[in-house]
Parts: C-alpha cells; structure tokens; sequence
C-alpha cells in the first residue's frame, strides 16, 4: 500500500511540475527541436570546440617553448613549478 500512494504521489507531482513549465521550454527538452535551435547548438558547440583547440595549442606552445613539454609533474621541483606558473602568466594563463 504504501508502495502505490508513493507512485501515486510521484506520478501527480511530475504532472504537476509539467503544468508549472512553460510551454517554450518545454519544447527545449523534446527530441524534435526545430532547425533554428538545432543549428544554434551546432554552431555554439562548434565554437567551444575552436576554442579549446586555441587553448591547447596555446599551453602546448607554452611547455615546447620553454622545454617543459617532456618533463612529469612528479619530477619538477618547487622553482620549476614556479617558472612554470610565471610562464603561463606571461602567456595569459592565470590560476585561481
């Protein structure tokens, strides 16, 4: 019994929650999206895709330029994280 009230809580809630949403929104989550949204979110991905390409290359260029790129983390010592943390400064780079 309990069973049954708790599924049948659930299924009113979610109903619940579909009134409440807009019904824009909603069309957001379905899989036929239309063409516009679809083209909107191709061309955004493609654009964080260009743009982690650009950050790679740029820390790659970083560590080759300044003969890090062979080196593991384990053996660098404290100064040479240090060198390595003004390097990626000076190249735009900066950590929190």
């Amino acid at each position: 019994m309990l069973f049954n009230n708790f599924t049948k809580y659930k299924t009113a809630s979610k109903e619940e929650e579909k009134k409440e949403m807009d019904p824009a929104a909603v069309d957001l989550f379905s899989p036929d999206k239309p063409e516009d949204i679809k083209m909107a979110e191709d061309e955004a991905e493609q654009i964080e895709t260009k743009e982690r390409q650009e950050f790679k290359e740029k820390v790659i260029s970083i560590l080759s330029m300044n003969s890090y790129e062979d080196k593991r983390a384990a053996k660098i010592d404290i100064m040479g994280f240090l060198d390595l943390l003004r390097l990626f400064n000076e190249g735009g780079i900066h950590f929190k």
